[in-house]
């Protein structure tokens, strides 16, 4: 009986807990991916730059076009994505503009979305990266009731992540292994996850 009653407060805590953080990660979601826009696009306003001569080269170089597979076997999270990445001129800083569609078994819905990550990874032919971002997945299934929740599946949401991994340089472009938890602004319980991504491109 008393281990009856500690596993059902441990639930209530947790669900307590929970609901008491997430509104918190949605603003932060939000106000992460609002800040990495800012970056991307007011970035050489940051050094009164004279936008009359601007070029995009003193402070940007392409990195090129990403290509990913996703998935999470434990929680049938599998997906697609294309990126184009840019680094900042002469440092380790590299950004990557994202569009992944995915399907998402803790929601049981298909996603689209859009989303930035930024990177520290320098320019080695074998270059471990760690980094962070935000996106917004989209619906593409609708919201429906869940017997196991007593919020709908299926809704859109927003996503906080963190990333670390390798990327190996080749000869015909590059190849990229990684790890990515992805805080969900999802109402049902237990919806954060964590996701393996395999990608290539055709330049370092």
């Amino acid at each position: 009986m008393n281990h009856e009653c500690t596993r059902i407060n441990a639930n209530e805590t947790g669900k307590l807990i929970r609901m008491h953080w997430r509104p918190y990660a949605v603003h932060y979601a939000k106000r992460l991916l609002i800040c990495l826009l800012f970056i991307a696009v007011l970035f050489p306003g940051a050094y009164g730059y004279d936008w009359s001569t601007y070029n995009v080269e003193d402070f940007e170089e392409p990195a090129g076009t990403i290509g990913c597979f996703e998935f999470n076997p434990a929680d049938d999270i599998y997906g697609v994505s294309v990126g184009d990445g840019t680094w900042l001129t002469g440092t380790p800083v590299f950004g990557d503009f994202f569009l992944p569609v995915f399907y998402n078994g803790i929601e049981d819905a298909v996603y689209a979305g859009v989303g930035m990550t930024l990177r520290i990874m320098p320019h080695w032919k074998f270059a471990p990266f760690a980094g962070g971002g935000a996106s917004y997945n989209l619906s593409l299934s609708g919201a429906e009731d869940s017997e196991f929740s007593e919020n709908p599946r299926g809704e859109s949401y927003w996503g906080g992540h963190a990333e670390g991994g390798v990327r190996l340089q080749t000869s015909a472009g590059f190849c990229e292994i990684l790890g990515r938890h992805t805080w969900s602004s999802s109402e049902i319980e237990d919806a954060d996850y964590w996701t393996v991504r395999i990608g290539w491109g055709n330049n370092f």
